[in-house]
């Protein structure tokens, strides 16, 4: 599979692309400038819909010799039970070739992230992260870390320090295929509600069939 990239939120929004070698860089997520609607001269060909002013930045992640193939996401619940969404008898996976219009990721405080496959001739699709904002300008951050275990592999991540955690994740947004499958609007209450989901959750075996009110405590979105 093509190396994953994970969008998740630790308090704040954060995103990492793993690499079996090398930092994941995606050094242009730093850039942060003027990114005026869609398409325009300001923003990568590709590029989905934006507002019509924002501020934030983008990246272009090549997947190599292996497709990006799927999105899976999860979450804990208020009381750290996992629970993955799809629908059960079927694979936990969202296929790429479905997401023809991207996927946009909202957090909490005004902060958003899309992504943007985009066909490359003679290569496999490229993938476009822009991380933008309609009201206050992002604010990103890089951080990195080694692994022990040998070969002492290096691992980059970019924390946006002013986005909130993930509040919607919806595919193929602002077209008539839109669909929320995740949704933790509700859940901030008052009064306190469950995720809304779609297709729905699936939780452990032999544990709770949904998740209890409370916003989750943990949720993430995987490119593989």
């Amino acid at each position: 599979m093509a190396d994953p990239i994970v969008f998740d939120c630790g308090g704040s929004t954060r995103i990492k692309r793993i690499e079996l070698t090398g930092f994941g860089d995606m050094s242009d997520l730093l850039n942060v400038q003027d990114l005026t609607g869609t398409p325009t001269s300001s923003t990568l060909p590709g590029t989905g819909w934006l507002p019509p002013v924002a501020t934030g930045s983008q990246e272009t992640v090549k997947p190599g010799a292996t497709a990006f193939t799927g999105l899976t996401i999860m979450f804990q619940d208020a009381a750290g039970i996992p629970f993955i969404i799809g629908t059960p008898g079927a694979p936990f996976v969202i296929p790429v070739t479905t997401l023809t219009n991207g996927f946009l990721i909202v957090s909490n405080l005004g902060q958003n992230v899309r992504g943007d496959f985009v066909a490359v001739a003679g290569a496999n699709p490229n993938l476009i992260i822009t991380v933008f904002s309609p009201t206050d300008d992002p604010i990103i951050a890089a951080k990195q870390q080694r692994i022990d275990q040998p070969p002492r592999r290096r691992r980059r991540r970019y924390v946006i320090d002013n986005a909130g955690p993930i509040k919607t994740i919806t595919l193929n947004d602002h077209t008539p295929a839109a669909v929320t499958v995740y949704d933790s609007t509700l859940c901030e209450g008052p009064p306190a509600t469950v995720p809304l989901v779609s297709p729905g959750v699936i939780g452990p075996t032999g544990g709770p069939v949904t998740a209890i009110a409370g916003l989750p405590l943990y949720v993430s979105a995987m490119i593989f």
